[in-house]
């Protein structure tokens, strides 16, 4: 048999084949990639069409698809995510904690860590403990071994906030939730041994950032807040810190 013939024919298999790997490359996978999280987080706060088109602009594709690739390398810590998931459904942990208090005009939850040296005739400082996650993700069962590490280090009582993450809130809203838990504190905290005048408020990276525009609202006595401007005053006097 001649194969001679085959030849150029597989050559020209291979040579074709080579444009459609470098599209689906380049091309098809970063589109899927940030299709899927446009679809799942929400596109551009545009009216109407105009967010598809901006949502499938290059740069925006790039961008995004940059940034999931680079949250895989946090695969790595699946062994810490098992075993936070299992102190926080433990019940016999309950006695370190109180979950899912119900606060502010969302009805929002939040934790509420106890340390152990807590002495019930002595009211202790509270952390308010923000966690991050680019202002789109996150929950505080997630931190529930941070909390009660700090809570035993610090002898205070922790306090993590959930919060209105994109899109279901913006950035003001999540403000507003970060006041709201501080009006808890300083309204409730009585309830759970908390000295509502020692406030340290500590925030995980996008939390860094809503913890100090939450103080800076409050010293400047935001009407958008809408919390009352004596009550902003109690708040901002309370807070001792911020990290």
């Amino acid at each position: 048999m001649n194969t001679n013939i085959y030849i150029p024919t597989m050559i020209g298999l291979k040579y074709h084949s080579l444009p459609v790997a470098a599209g689906t490359l380049f091309v098809g996978i970063p589109y899927g990639i940030s299709l899927l999280a446009q679809w799942l987080y929400g596109w551009p706060n545009k009216p109407g069409y105009k967010k598809y088109i901006e949502g499938l602009k290059p740069r925006r594709i790039y961008c995004i698809s940059r940034a999931v690739l680079e949250m895989l390398k946090y695969l790595q810590y699946g062994r810490l995510y098992f075993q936070w998931k299992s102190w926080y459904k433990n019940v016999d942990n309950n006695k370190h904690c109180v979950k899912g208090i119900t606060y502010g005009r969302r009805g929002m939850k939040l934790d509420l860590y106890h340390s152990p040296g807590m002495d019930q005739y002595k009211r202790l400082p509270v952390v308010v403990f923000v966690y991050g996650g680019a202002w789109g993700s996150g929950e505080r069962s997630t931190y529930c071994l941070l909390a009660i590490q700090m809570a035993k280090e610090l002898n205070a009582t922790v306090v993590c906030p959930d919060y209105a993450t994109y899109p279901k809130g913006n950035v003001l809203n999540m403000v507003e939730d970060i006041s709201d838990c501080l009006l808890w504190v300083r309204e409730k905290g009585h309830l759970f041994n908390i000295d509502k005048d020692n406030i340290v408020l500590i925030g995980h990276s996008a939390g860094a950032h809503l913890c100090a525009l939450a103080t800076l609202f409050l010293i400047d006595g935001a009407k958008e807040l809408g919390i009352e401007a004596a009550k902003q005053t109690d708040i901002t006097s309370a807070i001792k810190g911020i990290g």
